[in-house]
Order: C-alpha cells, then sequence, then structure tokens
C-alpha cells in the first residue's frame, strides 16, 4: 500500500493543513513558478523511475 499520494495542488479548494513536501515533474516547471520552503524535488526521469512497471512491460 503506497504511502504517498500524488495530487495537483489546483484540485483542492482548502488548501490548509496541507504540506508541500515533494515537487515532481521538476524539470518541466516554468521558470517563474517558486515555492517558498525546502521541498524533495524529482524530474519526470525520477518520479516515473520510482513507479512499479505496467503489467505490458
Amino acid at each position: 500500500m503506497p504511502r504517498d499520494h500524488y495530487l495537483a495542488a489546483g484540485l483542492l479548494d482548502d488548501l490548509s493543513g496541507i504540506r508541500l513536501a515533494h515537487e515532481i515533474y521538476i524539470d518541466r516547471k516554468p521558470d517563474a513558478w517558486s515555492f517558498a520552503g525546502p521541498t524533495h524535488q524529482m524530474t519526470e526521469a525520477e518520479f516515473l523511475a520510482t513507479l512499479p512497471a505496467s503489467p505490458e512491460e
């Protein structure tokens, strides 16, 4: 059972109590975007490498 859940913050109406811990697809982030505080950052390739292989592979 996975411990982490990934979703777009824009899907939530209320972000109070939510802590941004990871940024994924950081290599696709617009240059103007920057979050305050430290986060664990992963590129697309790094993030996809953490997912289990699909049954077709």
